[in-house]
């Protein structure tokens, strides 16, 4: 028997735990991070940019869809405005079919107006795309561009050969200290010591920037520091000032031993043939981890992207990519300049900037 639309309930979500989050993820993702409570506290609960917004819909008490977006501050044009995030979009395969993701994005987004979020960015799957487009009222201002250094490619050939793995993959040991380390220019980035050190690192750079969110200590301590079920490795110039940092994780990724770069934090005034050093120096001490393959996502073409592409990083054709990372977002509320959004060079975007690694 079809089920009526007039069964199903909307309503913002107010339980006391996940647990009916975590059975209704469990339902398309069984296993996934996304369904571990401590992930899920971590995620929707203490982001220093506020809570997660999430609207459910329900029939009977049990869950039938999920819809949610992170709260992210970002540097827009020399201010501070609110945004946010579109993630873990989910609907139960019973429910499917029955328009449930527009209705649930519509309420959330007008919540999100009423709490002055002046918009919502995300990077959908191939699934999801047509609808934030067509049904949502999103803008798609570009891509992502997906730098890649393969570092062993007789390794990454052989397997490609013997058949790619499934795509998600565990984390991998990344030694920062190997054998034969002497001379090394990086070293580990510690959250006690260099806190104050990093918040001037990142007024610095985030003034170059037009459309950015925020990376200030809080959001990088909440983002690599305190999640559950990842780890991260933040590298830093060893010199006394801090000027450079790289945010990476280390992943089988279809088989492949990837590090993956999600931020690359840098000192505007710092000369490119250090910065080149500095990527040279993540690079070796990569090569001595195993690792087969270096990625990283970034829009535009600013200083980041120049610094990968003098660093040996290509844009690999469009159809050897598993996914385009197209980026969209939805204006919820007026403000001045806003058109500034409508230009994918404004927009310093990386994977730091959402979930998905």
């Amino acid at each position: 028997m079809a089920k009526l639309e007039t069964d199903i309930q909307i309503s913002k979500f107010s339980d006391s735990d996940y647990a009916r989050l975590i059975r209704l993820t469990e339902s398309t993702y069984p296993g996934k991070e996304i369904s571990h409570p401590l992930y899920l506290k971590w995620e929707y609960e203490q982001n220093p940019d506020g809570r997660a917004i999430i609207y459910v819909a329900e029939e009977e008490k049990k869950l039938a869809a999920q819809y949610l977006i992170l709260q992210r501050k970002f540097y827009f044009d020399g201010e501070i405005i609110s945004g946010s995030w579109s993630v873990n979009t989910l609907t139960h395969p019973d429910y499917r079919g029955m328009g449930l993701f527009g209705k649930l994005a519509d309420k959330t987004y007008q919540h999100a107006s009423e709490l002055g979020i002046y918009f919502t960015a995300g990077v959908p799957n191939a699934l999801s795309y047509p609808v934030f487009i067509s049904r949502l009222g999103f803008k798609n201002p570009g891509k992502l561009n997906f730098f890649v250094k393969p570092l062993r490619p007789l390794n990454i050939g052989m397997k490609i050969f013997g058949g790619l793995k499934s795509k998600e993959g565990s984390d991998i040991h990344f030694n920062l200290l190997p054998e034969k380390s002497s001379g090394n220019i990086l070293s580990e980035f510690d959250f006690k010591q260099d806190s104050d050190a990093y918040e001037g690192l990142h007024d610095k750079f985030i003034r170059t920037k037009k459309i950015c969110g925020l990376r200030n200590f809080a959001y990088l301590k909440w983002r690599y520091q305190e999640i559950p079920e990842r780890k991260y490795y933040l590298l830093k110039n060893s010199a006394e000032e801090l000027k450079f940092l790289l945010v990476c994780r280390a992943k089988l990724v279809y088989g492949l031993n990837c590090l993956i770069i999600l931020d690359i934090i840098a000192d505007p005034e710092m000369p490119k043939k250090n910065l080149i050093e500095y990527m040279k120096d993540a690079i070796e001490l990569s090569s001595r981890n195993k690792i087969d393959l270096v990625v990283c996502a970034l829009s535009g073409n600013g200083c980041e992207a120049k610094l990968l592409k003098d660093s040996g990083f290509i844009l690999p054709p469009e159809r050897f990519l598993p996914q385009q990372l197209h980026f969209i977002y939805r204006q919820h509320n007026d403000f001045s300049r806003a058109q500034l959004m409508d230009e994918m060079q404004n927009w310093h975007l990386t994977f730091g900037d959402y979930d998905v690694f």
